[in-house]
């Protein structure tokens, strides 16, 4: 991570179980191009990147390699280094990235957070956003019911929650479950959702 004086803004890019793909590459110029710095920690530990068809292998990997917590604590740790450096500070996440994102919106070290289909943000509803938070969910995931997920979160103060046409990975333009217009319209959101972030 470069150094850099106070006044600017950054977003900590959290990736989903494949690691720093293609995917992150994609989303940081966009970022960049949109007058965000970004930041990508590597929460795989130099494991990775995973192809998309090795997606067992990759679960497999986070969840018995890595695990929620200690992928959480590497990235409170990057985000507090940036809370020192930059006035404005955004977790997005993508999957296990976003349900990571959703742990750091609970620390008030953020001042905004987006996750994208964090499935796993189920098992951690006792959490609560303390800064504004949006949240992109599919129509329907394997693992769970994305409508009771919504009915117990959607009353929070600062969460927004959309729910987009697709699959789990509905907006990664690499993967086989892409769907170009629930991710045009999930992009528009992200990017007024970080244009209206207070400076």
């Amino acid at each position: 991570m470069r150094e850099s004086g106070r006044g600017q803004s950054v977003v900590l890019l959290l990736h989903e179980i494949y690691g720093l793909n293609e995917h992150m590459d994609f989303l940081k110029r966009r970022l960049e191009r949109h007058r965000w710095e970004a930041v990508v920690p590597d929460l795989l530990e130099g494991r990775g990147p995973f192809p998309y068809e090795r997606e067992e292998e990759a679960y497999r990997h986070f969840t018995e390699r890595i695990g929620f917590p200690a992928a959480a604590d590497r990235a409170v740790s990057v985000l507090t280094d940036l809370r020192r450096r930059y006035d404005r500070v955004c977790v997005l996440g993508y999957s296990a990235g976003a349900t990571v994102a959703w742990i750091c919106g609970a620390t008030g070290l953020c001042d905004g957070v987006v996750g994208f289909y964090g499935s796993q943000i189920r098992n951690h509803t006792s959490l609560y956003p303390r800064c504004p938070t949006l949240l992109f969910f599919p129509e329907r995931e394997r693992s769970f019911d994305v409508d009771a997920l919504i009915g117990l979160l959607h009353r929070r103060d600062r969460l927004r929650i959309e729910k987009m046409a697709g699959r789990h990975g509905f907006a990664d333009p690499f993967s086989d479950r892409y769907d170009r217009r629930s991710s045009l319209r999930a992009t528009r959101c992200l990017l007024s959702f970080l244009h209206d972030l207070p400076s």
